[in-house]
């Protein structure tokens, strides 16, 4: 029943609960509590639950570019349609709980993200086989309606693993440490082919997170730092190793993620960096690095302000890239204090350098055109809504 990259605290809790009500007849309706839109149960026993929905994020766009010459456009807009998921989770038993969840992209391609089955062993350890996210970086690994700004960071467009094939053991929250583990098939391994066999692809993977101060593990379930949650701050670290087979060739990668959280009364900060290690066979091998940092505050309980600042540096890697710079701001606006989906959202962006020659992929998401000139801003407005 979980919609999220990553089990949450919340659904489990709430799943612990659910056996305990409408114990004498089916029971349909819609489940307030979490992010698992309407449901349908045979509630004897609080089994064979299914939730089902829908949310999506329509979004308009003004990218302004600096420095062009009179024959290049210097201004860019339009409106689209960034994602929009469709999500059928739910359990067969306490033990057993399934997701499959489904992403329509602004191009209007249409995929599966994720499919698993979860399986609790014990109150302690939960293993989960399938399509999924791995646990890497914090933004990586949490459901896009639940981030604090409009989009992912270009860290995040840089270095994210992607969903894979694989198995992942989570062990719950004991003596102020939760931890996962990972084995899969690797960079975006949901997209191969049986038959592609020199693209085949291992990954070993482990996050680690310690609660530094607070015990309330629900609060980390989002980047978003609603009010009357309790204060408590989070360090979390995740390392893989990939090894990927071209041909004859065997090139291997490192990436190792560092991450500090900080949550509050109506504010939440993070501030993240990645390293990740080439390694082809045959070649030189280089690194690349980046950083994120992002902060949100309530001025009340439904309006929001927040910042944000990425920088991704190419490194050793091979040609000529330059450093990507960006800050941003902007103010989010939930009009249902119980769900982080209902979003209305206004932000401004500035890239101090050029797009098209950063290790980042180009892609209007991240707030600016593919431009080979110097210096872009951009202003867009979105509305995030579903169930």
């Amino acid at each position: 029943m979980y919609v999220s990259a990553q089990i949450t605290e919340k659904d489990i809790a709430y799943d612990s609960l659910a056996k305990q009500d409408y114990r004498s007849m089916g029971h349909a309706g819609f489940d307030s509590t979490a992010t698992n839109g309407f449901y349908i149960q045979d509630s004897r026993k609080g089994h064979y639950r299914l939730n089902f929905g829908v949310w999506t994020t329509p979004r308009y766009t003004t990218v302004y570019k600096n420095n062009t010459p009179d024959s290049v456009p210097s201004v860019e807009k339009g409106f689209t349609i960034n994602r929009t998921r469709i999500f059928f989770t739910g359990k067969y038993s306490d033990k057993f709980n399934f997701n499959l969840v489904t992403n329509i992209g602004a191009d209007g391609d249409f995929n599966l993200q994720q499919v698993y089955l979860a399986y609790a062993i014990n109150q302690d350890y939960i293993i989960t086989v399938g399509n999924q996210f791995v646990a890497s970086s914090r933004e990586d690994w949490m459901d896009p309606s639940n981030i604090l700004a409009m989009q992912c960071s270009a860290n995040d467009a840089a270095f994210a693993l992607g969903t894979s094939f694989g198995i992942l053991v989570y062990r719950r929250p004991k003596n102020r440490a939760r931890w996962w583990a990972s084995l899969s098939n690797g960079l975006y391994g949901w997209n191969r082919a049986v038959t592609q066999s020199d693209q085949s692809d291992y990954m070993l993977g482990g996050r680690y997170e310690y609660a530094l101060k607070g015990d309330d593990w629900t609060v980390w379930d989002d980047l978003v730092g609603r009010r009357g949650r309790s204060e408590g701050i989070l360090l979390g670290g995740s390392f893989n190793f990939l090894r990927h087979t071209v041909g004859l060739l065997r090139n291997h990668g490192v990436q190792g993620n560092l991450d500090i959280s900080y949550n509050g009364d109506g504010y939440q900060a993070l501030i993240a960096g990645v390293w990740t290690g080439q390694f082809p066979e045959g070649a030189k091998g280089f690194s690349q690095y980046g950083f994120y940092a992002q902060g949100g505050y309530f001025v009340n309980q439904v309006i929001q302000l927040y910042a944000r600042y990425d920088l991704v540096l190419p490194g050793g890697t091979p040609g000529d890239f330059k450093t990507y710079s960006a800050p941003g701001f902007g103010v989010n606006l939930y009009p249902f204090h119980f769900t982080n989906r209902w979003k209305i959202s206004l932000e401004f962006n500035h890239l101090f350098g050029t797009f098209d020659n950063t290790i980042v992929p180009p892609d209007l998401a991240l707030g600016f055109a593919d431009s080979a000139y110097r210096g872009q801003q951009s202003i867009r407005f979105q509305l995030q809504f579903g169930f």
